[in-house]
């Protein structure tokens, strides 16, 4: 089907061969190289036009069209920029219009649109955009813009902010479980997992503080992916200073404490924060092999402190080689994983 179409389009636009005036052509795949904004390189695998009877590559302007969005996409996946189906969700998300959504954000209503066409999004623009996919962050902003807007459309965004506050752990969910790639380990995030796993580190490795608790999640999931190829939670994890840490961490324990009441925070005797498991983890969510693991990570460093576990995993590629707030990719540092 896809072929006939292409035929047809071919003749349509009556594209010929410059070269050799053949009107006979096939759409081939390669792999190409580009510059984008000067200096970053991106290969991807492009269509094109190719003359069946000399060979001369033929632009078409349909295939360029197709091939220029790839090559942004995968720009912005690899920058870690915000794409314009996910700037369109963010406005769905608060019923806000690209007017009112521009002057909140002190953005030119074109530059939104521009974005939302597939440009390639600014680096501050997109940073600021991820942080508002939060609605503690985007209710901040809408307060320091309230008067760009009408009473009526702040009211209204307000109200629609403060019911998906009451969904914070939609949220959480929501923003965590779109990857399924290297940094996911292949899977979904899977909350109920992370939060067995949570509460089986603080009862039986004595992970109660939290610079300790996070490394052990980063093993739990890296050592899966190590056994099976696929982590056991679908965590995401950067490279934080104290050793890799799940990406919002925060807002994931705050669900735990504030929402759940399955974990409790307090204070050891010198006055730091500790962790306290409300309920016993459920360990039957999991397979023999993700139990085992478990174990393994919770006996290696239940005598552990925190400043020794922190320093641990300071010794491990994942967290050495990439940039500070950097994903970790589990399939490029599994195997190196000391464990």
């Amino acid at each position: 089907m896809e072929v006939i179409l292409w035929q047809k389009h071919i003749k349509e636009k009556n594209i010929i061969c410059d070269k050799c005036k053949c009107e006979a052509m096939e759409t081939i795949e390669r792999l190409k190289e580009y510059n984008v904004k000067g200096k970053h390189k991106i290969t991807i695998l492009e269509k094109v036009l190719k003359c069946k009877n000399c060979g001369e590559i033929i632009f078409d302007e349909r295939l360029e069209k197709e091939n220029l969005k790839n090559l942004y996409a995968k720009y912005r996946e690899e920058k870690g920029l915000i794409s314009p189906e996910e700037i369109k969700l963010i406005r769905d998300k608060y019923d806000i219009g690209q007017r009112v959504f521009a002057k909140i954000l002190g953005w030119g209503e074109i530059t939104v649109h521009r974005y939302e066409k597939d440009s390639i999004i600014d680096e501050a623009h997109s940073k600021t955009l991820l942080l508002i996919k939060n609605p503690e962050n985007m209710k901040t902003l809408l307060e320091e813009s309230k008067d760009k807007i009408s009473e009526t459309q702040y009211k209204k965004i307000l109200k629609k902010i403060e019911e998906l506050e009451e969904k914070k752990g939609d949220y959480v969910i929501e923003n965590i479980s779109n990857r399924m790639d290297e940094y996911s380990g292949y899977v979904k995030f899977n909350f109920e997992k992370f939060k067995n796993v949570v509460l089986y580190m603080i009862k039986n490795s004595n992970a109660i503080y939290q610079t300790k608790l996070w490394k052990e999640t980063f093993y739990v999931d890296i050592g899966c992916y190590k056994e099976n190829l696929v982590s056991a939670t679908g965590a995401v994890y950067i490279k934080n200073h104290y050793g890799p840490t799940p990406l919002n961490h925060s807002t994931i324990l705050a669900y735990l404490v504030d929402k759940l009441n399955v974990v409790e925070i307090d204070n050891d005797f010198y006055g730091n924060e500790v962790l306290i498991a409300k309920e016993e983890p459920d360990i039957s969510i999991f397979d023999n092999s993700e139990i085992d693991i478990l174990k393994k990570v919770a006996e290696k460093f239940k005598n552990f402190s925190a400043k020794e576990i922190a320093d641990y995993s300071h010794n491990e590629k994942a967290w050495l080689e990439p940039n500070f707030k950097e994903l970790i990719s589990l399939d490029k540092y599994a195997d190196e994983i000391i464990l």
